[in-house]
């Protein structure tokens, strides 16, 4: 959830969503906490996701929270390594009692397999509604390419599109996709009744 950008905007065009916004950095998620303060509807987590419970190496940037990475990504700043905390999502969305999420965003800065890995029974069960991740250079690193994404998702019952500023386009995945240019994805269950105003250009 990094600083909480996002969750406080879902939680103001979205009344009634209950937000559930996980941090795996402890400095930052001390940031998120404070900025969401006093948002009854958002919960904070110093916690990430991953296929396992224990910890996770990350590198970690005070000036460039965003970026804190578990890849060697070749960024010009070297930063500093923190063991963090994280659990299997199946594992803590039992612990929170949470059945099913209508929206699932993940960006996680190239652990997005570690994540979806950990949410197995979710997605068996076809309970997360939409997942929205992100593709790019990072998946050279972790060898996880959009060929995977599309696989994942596609055991599982779900299409795959690519995000524009204004529409979603739902398509096959083909090998000249794999571009690796960087960008955000969704992934939704397959008969999905949004899936038809999501992928229309406004």
């Amino acid at each position: 959830a990094n600083v909480g950008k996002w969750s406080l905007l879902a939680v103001d065009r979205l009344p009634r969503a209950q937000i559930l916004a996980l941090e795996i950095v402890p400095p930052t998620a001390s940031v998120l906490r404070e900025r969401t303060a006093g948002q009854e509807r958002i919960r904070v987590f110093n916690l990430g996701l991953a296929d396992h419970t224990g910890t996770l190496t990350i590198r970690y940037n005070p000036a460039v929270s965003a970026h804190s990475t578990v890849t060697d990504f070749p960024y010009k700043w070297e930063g500093e390594k923190l063991e963090c905390p994280v659990m299997r999502g199946d594992e803590f969305l039992a612990r929170e009692g949470v059945d099913h999420v209508d929206f699932l965003k993940i960006d996680v800065e190239g652990a997005e397999h570690l994540v979806l890995r950990g949410l197995e029974l979710l997605l068996r069960r076809g309970a997360a509604r939409f997942v929205q991740f992100e593709y790019g250079r990072m998946n050279i690193l972790t060898r996880f390419l959009l060929k995977d994404f599309y696989e994942l998702f596609a055991e599982h019952g779900y299409v795959v599109g690519k995000i524009f500023p204004d529409y979603v386009e739902i398509r096959a995945y083909t090998l000249a996709d794999e571009d690796f240019v960087g960008a955000n994805y969704l992934a939704c269950r397959n008969g999905e009744p949004l899936i038809a105003r999501l992928t229309r250009s406004r």
